[in-house]
């Protein structure tokens, strides 16, 4: 009796965090979230579904299985096609074995798993017993790789406003790198048409090692500068101009940031590498501090100081290839500028 008045006060203790969560997004954010907590990552996937029925029939959206008056009937009806790792695939093989519903899956023996599914499936069983089987990783796991592309506001047939639009990509990508603490060892880009719309279409895309791996802006737009100059293509074979419509720069055989270890005929100095490290450390805090392009290369073109100059240049051409964003909601918590003014 001691242990069930435990497992009560345990679950009331653990509903209240799962209220408590749910309100606090909303009203923080205005978003409305269902919460499930359980003893495994799969039964608190469960419980969030318990949460959403009991959302439909007018409860709250927060539910605890821990000691739920609800859970095993609701166990029983939820069928074995909802549990989180369970495809289509699996779902059919359970079903054609007897195991049709959430319930079934967790009293399942062991061979009756296996024999539908495979180690995996059976590690989804003992979740759904209440055994730890998936851990939590704490931490993210370092990306691999890392894109940075965008649509034109308008198609593009000069290669230097497409060379801007490749080094504001790179620019971006190198401060990624950066604040991730990882170099790139491998640079590709690629310039499209997206084959949409009447006339001829084309991808032009190129690549280079990085050798040594860096996260240099100066020496990512280099990069890219030197992969669109061999790859790119202005006109088609019968004289008509390519429409490109996005271009994008891609990192990959991203690793740990350290010294470079050179070669015997190009060695690093450690100081002139430092130096060059302080410099774009600065760089990046001042953009934090004062705004994306507060210091810009040369090679993305003028910076664009204020939202009435993004689409235009000092020559009063459109700068055509920023992404289109007329319809864009009003940015309150990020611009002075956008927020709402209130008349006395």
């Amino acid at each position: 009796n001691l242990r069930s008045l435990g497992t009560l006060l345990a679950d009331a203790r653990f509903q209240a965090l799962a209220e408590a969560i749910r309100h606090r997004v909303f009203r923080w954010t205005g978003i409305p979230v269902k919460v499930g907590i359980g003893r495994t990552r799969t039964l608190a996937k469960v419980g969030s579904e318990l949460a959403k029925m009991n959302a439909r029939n007018g409860g709250t959206a927060a539910a605890c299985l821990w000691a739920h008056p609800d859970r095993e009937s609701f166990l029983n009806r939820l069928s074995v096609r909802e549990v989180w790792g369970v495809g289509g695939r699996w779902a059919t093989r359970l079903e054609a074995v007897g195991i049709q519903s959430v319930l079934d899956m967790a009293c399942a023996s062991n061979a009756r798993i296996r024999k539908a599914t495979n180690m995996t499936g059976l590690r989804t069983a003992y979740e759904l017993r209440g055994i730890n089987c998936i851990q939590i990783d704490s931490a993210p796991e370092s990306r691999k790789t890392l894109l940075r592309s965008r649509s034109f506001r308008k198609s593009l047939n000069d290669p230097e406003l497409i060379s801007e639009a490749l080094a504001y990509h790179a620019a971006r990508a190198a401060e990624t790198l950066r604040r991730n603490g990882q170099a790139a060892e491998h640079l590709s880009i690629f310039v499209t048409t997206k084959g949409h719309g009447e006339g001829p279409h084309r991808t032009c895309s190129s690549e280079t090692v990085l050798d040594p791996a860096t996260n240099s802006t100066p020496d990512l737009i280099r990069a890219a500068k030197r992969c669109l100059a061999e790859s790119f293509e202005a006109f088609a074979p019968d004289g008509t101009p390519y429409r490109y419509k996005k271009a994008g720069v891609m990192l990959d055989g991203l690793r740990p940031a350290t010294l470079p270890a050179g070669t015997l005929f190009e060695p690093v100095d450690p100081q002139h590498y430092r130096a060059e490290q302080r410099v774009l450390d600065a760089v990046d805090f001042i953009n934090r501090k004062f705004g994306r392009q507060a210091v810009s290369f040369a090679a993305m073109g003028p910076p664009i100081k204020t939202d009435a100059e993004a689409t235009q240049t000092p020559s009063g051409q459109a700068r055509r290839w920023l992404m289109q964003s007329d319809m864009r909601s009003n940015r309150y918590t990020t611009r002075w500028n956008e927020l709402i003014s209130a008349g006395m």
